[in-house]
């Protein structure tokens, strides 16, 4: 004996339908019955029915009912249309380029197909809609690039061409010195385009405490042609985090003292961790009712980062930072404005799809130390590009180790390291060992006293740089001076000419004078030849249509910003805007 629906049953809050029994050769038994199964009262009487009908005891009616009502269920479900699940909005999603305006203020998302920029209105993920932001959600990265000149640049513009134009730009906006600088700028601005492949992003510090050295302006010109740039003086953890997560935005901060506004905020860390892609995530419990691993969201914290201060911040923001200290000027500028940085930023969202779904170049560091990790994601970019920009980031270089070099020699690290070898000097370290007092002696000569420092205090900061504590023969309190850790630390922060003269009255055994090696930097002319021999600069496609229509469509991926391959829209294209 076996039951089966004997017709389509309905499931529209109720299930309704009939059931039959039939024989194994299939033939009727019998007994049937229709009405509301979700009625425990009527299933009870149709069970009482089948076992009197058939002849088997209630139990197995019962368990034959069930049974049968899970498949007459699963099959209703199966027939009834679903409503689609109301769209969530998102500005992230793999191999997405950018939003771009369709027209009417209208955002879409843009992507690469065949080749070719995209405009797509939606995407989806296992049946969940997503859309872009729309009206005053979209306020932080206003205006968006236009679809239809996005299109157009992607077509006729050329990476050298926009390199090569993006310093009159920051010329217009303000005067900044040398021409090396703006080429800084330059590499800065493609970075942040394409920061989302690189492992770190620099900071960016235009720096002075006279107000009117155009700091303020500057950083805005950068900001506004940077991805989806955006100024502030806010730093709230929340909008911090919230920002990078949500729009994966460039951040300017324009704040007179960044470091102690931060402090009061408690955002410091999040401020450091902007500069590292695999660095760490804002993690906030948003639902303590969902239980454990659910009540808690993973924030993304990493962006390009500007700033323009006043007050130089604290060593560990200055060695993620490139510094520019704006020269005295009192030439007249126009005031530019967001829109007028358009055409540049809808150049930079074509640049930005054509290379996303390629790989980078590979190189060394450019420079020793933290200099080489933030100035790596810029050798890329130059190499990327071609010979030119790779031939003018050494330039930028050199001049960047000599302002670090410089800053480094006027550190109180620096002073350390001078008290030490004024100490060498004068005979005072004998088998390695200096004492305190002697140190503290060297240290505070010629200081006034306000400036001077403690046997303890001294000896905190020279634990800090790795100078262990000893006893001295007379049990008085001293230092091991290992003299590879001395040498290191003194080329680090310039003082080669001490070195050489110690090293010339044989007071230092181990000391030569080293160039530093320019290795990496010949790698960067090299590759960024390599790439502009095999790249033709100039463009024969033919243009694109610079009609305004777009067309837009759904394509089917995952949220996020992890991917960086090109999005596979196919047959899922449709409908016109």
């Amino acid at each position: 004996m076996k039951l089966m629906p004997a017709t389509t049953f309905a499931a529209d809050g109720v299930l309704k339908g009939n059931i039959i029994a039939l024989d194994d050769a299939g033939e009727p038994l019998g007994w049937e019955c229709a009405g509301n199964w979700s009625n425990p009262g009527f299933r009870e009487k149709a069970a009482l029915g089948l076992s009197e009908s058939v002849g088997i005891n209630l139990e197995q009616a019962k368990a034959a009912i069930g049974k049968v009502l899970k498949v007459a269920r699963q099959s209703a479900l199966d027939a009834s249309p679903r409503a689609e699940a109301p769209p969530v909005m998102t500005a992230r999603w793999p191999g997405l380029i950018d939003l771009v305006d369709v027209g009417n203020g209208q955002a879409a998302f843009l992507f690469v197909e065949e080749g070719q920029p995209k405009a797509v209105e939606r995407v989806s993920q296992e049946g969940q809609p997503y859309v872009p932001p729309q009206g005053p959600c979209l306020s932080p990265i206003l205006p968006l690039p236009r679809y239809s000149e996005v299109r157009r640049h992607f077509v006729t513009d050329t990476d050298l061409r926009l390199y090569r134009n993006l310093p009159t730009w920051h010329q217009k906006v303000s005067n900044l010195g040398p021409a090396w600088r703006y080429n800084l700028l330059a590499l800065f601005d493609l970075h942040t385009w394409l920061s989302d492949k690189l492992a770190y992003s620099p900071f960016l510090i235009f720096q002075s405490k006279d107000p009117e050295r155009g700091k303020t302006r500057s950083a805005r010109g950068v900001a506004w042609v940077s991805y989806r740039g955006y100024v502030t003086e806010i730093l709230n953890e929340a909008n911090l985090f919230r920002w990078a997560d949500a729009f994966g935005l460039t951040l300017m901060f324009d704040v007179l003292d960044l470091w102690k506004k931060a402090e009061r905020k408690g955002a410091e860390d999040l401020i450091l961790s902007r500069f590292d892609r695999n660095g760490p995530k804002a993690a906030r419990v948003l639902d303590p009712a969902a239980g454990a691993f659910a009540d808690t969201r993973y924030f993304d914290v990493y962006g390009p980062t500007i700033m323009a201060l006043n007050e130089l911040p604290p060593d560990p923001v200055l060695s993620r930072s490139v510094v520019i200290v704006p020269p005295e000027s009192r030439g007249k500028y126009p005031d530019v404005t967001p829109a007028d940085a358009l055409e540049f930023k809808e150049r930079l969202c074509a640049f930005r799809a054509r290379h996303l779904a390629g790989e980078l170049p590979k190189l060394d560091k450019p420079a020793q130390g933290r200099l080489g990790d933030i100035l790596l994601p810029l050798a890329q970019i130059a190499a990327l590009i071609g010979a030119e920009p790779s031939a003018d980031l050494v330039t930028v270089v050199g001049e960047l180790e000599g302002d670090r070099r410089r800053r480094q020699t006027e550190s109180s690290e620096a002073e350390l390291i001078q008290a030490i070898l004024k100490c060498a000097g004068t005979g005072q370290i004998v088998d390695g060992k200096v004492a305190n007092l002697s140190l503290t002696g060297a240290f505070n000569e010629g200081r006034r006293e306000k400036d001077q420092l403690s046997p303890e205090a001294l000896g905190k900061r020279l634990t800090g740089l790795g100078f262990r504590a000893c006893s001295m023969p007379d049990r008085t309190r001293g230092r091991h001076v290992d003299e590879d850790l001395l040498v290191a630390l003194a080329r680090k922060f310039g003082l080669d000419d001490e070195l050489e003269e110690l090293r010339k009255r044989g007071l230092l055994t181990t000391v030569e004078t080293v160039e530093p090696s320019h290795t990496a930097l010949t790698q960067i002319a090299t590759v960024g030849s390599t790439v502009q021999h095999n790249r033709r600069e100039t463009v024969e496609l033919q243009p694109q249509s610079t009609n305004d229509s777009a067309t837009v469509s759904t394509v089917t991926g995952g949220p996020g910003n992890k991917q960086n391959s090109q999005v596979p829209l196919g047959d899922q294209c449709e409908g016109e805007l």
